[in-house]
C-alpha cells in the first residue's frame, strides 16, 4: 500500500508508466461530406452579402454625383476677373465668359476657358482660372510689360488716295523729249506735294509684344519709339508692329547696352524701309536694317567707333546696313540735310 506506484501529473509526463502509454482522447473528426457543405454555404453567403454592400455603396456613389451634377447649389453663379493692371476691361473677359454662368461647376473645363480668354485676348501674358466652390470662378490675368512710349504717325486715307492717283498719272505720261521735261515737273511738283503733306501723329504706349495701348498717359521714365509709314490709325490693344520685329528691336537695345556704354534715349522704326533708327544720349543716330543679324551690325559699329576714333567726331548718323563698310556722316555736311 505504501510502496503502490502513484499515478503521474501530467499525461505527457515522460515515463514508462501505463498511463503515459495509453491513447489519448481526441475530437472526434466531422465528416467529409458534411464540412464540405458547411463551407459552401458559408461562402455563398459572404459572397452575397459582399455584393450587396457593393451594389448599395455603387447606388450611393451614384446618387451624390447625380446630386452635386444637377443641383443648383453648385451652378456657376458668380466669375471674378482678379488683375494687376488697372486698365484691363473686367466686363469684355466676364461677357466672355458669360456662356458658362449657370452650368455646373464640376463640369466647367478651365482649359478650354483659358484657350479662350488667350485667343481673344493675346495682350495678356498669362492666364489662370480657379475654381472656388460652391458656384464662382476666378480668372487671374496679367499683361505684358510696357516698354516704351510711341509716337505714330500715318496718311489720312484722302491723301494717300491722292497721292497713288498721282503716281498712277506718273506712270501713264507719253514718252519723249518734250514729254521727259514735262515728267520731270510732274515728278519734281510730286515730290514737293508729298513733302507738304503732314502726316497725322498718334501718341501711345506699346508693350512687349508690339501692341498698342491708348487712353493712358506717357511714362517719362520709358524710351519713345517713333514709326513711321503707316497707312491707318493704330486702335487700342492692335499690333502696331508685330511680335517678331518688335523683339528684334528689344534684343538689339539690349545688345547695343551690354556693347558699349552708351543709353539709347530714341528708337524710330520704319515700316515700308524696314530700319532702325537709335538715337543715343550723344544724338548720334546709328542705321540698321531688320533683314540682317543686328550682332553683325553692332559689332561692326564698335570696331569702327574705337579705330577711327568716331567717338572725338561730331556725326549726324552712322549707317550700318552695307555688309562690308560703315558709312558715317559729319553734321553740318551735304548728307545731313
Amino acid at each position: 500500500m505504501f510502496f503502490k506506484k502513484k499515478k503521474p501529473k501530467r499525461l505527457y509526463y515522460p515515463t514508462k508508466s501505463k498511463w503515459y502509454r495509453r491513447p489519448r482522447r481526441r475530437k472526434p473528426a466531422v465528416p467529409a461530406r458534411k464540412l464540405f457543405a458547411s463551407n459552401i454555404r458559408t461562402g455563398f453567403s459572404r459572397v452575397v452579402k459582399d455584393a450587396f454592400l457593393y451594389i448599395l455603396a455603387f447606388m450611393a456613389l451614384i446618387f451624390f454625383v447625380g446630386f452635386f451634377l444637377l443641383s443648383n447649389r453648385f451652378s456657376i453663379n458668380t466669375i471674378e476677373v482678379a488683375r494687376s493692371d488697372l486698365y484691363i476691361d473686367n466686363a469684355a473677359i466676364i461677357n466672355l465668359l458669360s456662356d458658362y454662368k449657370g452650368k455646373s461647376i464640376f463640369r466647367f473645363s478651365k482649359a478650354d476657358a483659358q484657350v479662350l480668354i488667350e485667343e481673344n485676348f493675346p495682350e495678356f501674358s498669362s492666364v489662370s482660372v480657379i475654381k472656388l466652390l460652391p458656384d464662382k470662378i476666378k480668372i487671374e490675368v496679367e499683361t505684358h510689360p510696357v516698354v516704351a512710349n510711341v509716337r505714330a504717325f500715318y496718311l489720312s486715307p484722302q491723301v494717300d488716295s491722292l497721292l497713288e492717283d498721282n503716281e498712277e498719272n506718273e506712270d501713264t505720261s507719253d514718252s519723249g523729249a518734250e514729254s521727259a521735261v514735262s515728267f520731270d515737273e510732274g515728278t519734281e511738283s510730286h515730290t514737293e506735294s508729298k513733302e507738304s503733306v503732314t502726316p497725322v501723329e498718334q501718341r501711345a504706349l506699346i508693350n512687349s509684344i508690339g501692341q498698342a495701348i491708348l487712353n493712358q498717359e506717357e511714362d517719362p521714365e520709358l524710351m519713345t519709339l517713333t514709326i513711321e509709314g503707316l497707312k491707318k490709325p493704330i486702335k487700342d490693344r492692335k499690333f502696331v508692329i508685330t511680335t517678331d520685329e518688335m523683339q528684334y528691336l528689344l534684343d538689339t537695345i539690349k545688345y547695343f547696352n551690354n556693347l558699349i556704354k552708351m543709353e539709347i534715349k530714341g528708337v524710330s522704326y520704319l515700316t515700308t524701309a524696314r530700319e532702325i533708327h537709335l538715337t543715343t544720349t550723344n544724338d548720334l543716330v546709328l542705321w540698321l536694317t531688320v533683314e540682317k543679324d543686328y550682332e553683325k551690325q553692332l559689332d561692326k559699329f564698335n570696331r569702327a567707333y574705337k579705330e577711327r576714333a568716331l567717338d572725338q567726331q561730331s556725326l549726324a548718323y552712322i549707317d550700318l546696313r552695307p555688309a562690308e563698310k560703315v558709312i558715317y556722316c559729319p553734321r553740318g555736311a551735304a548728307c545731313d540735310q
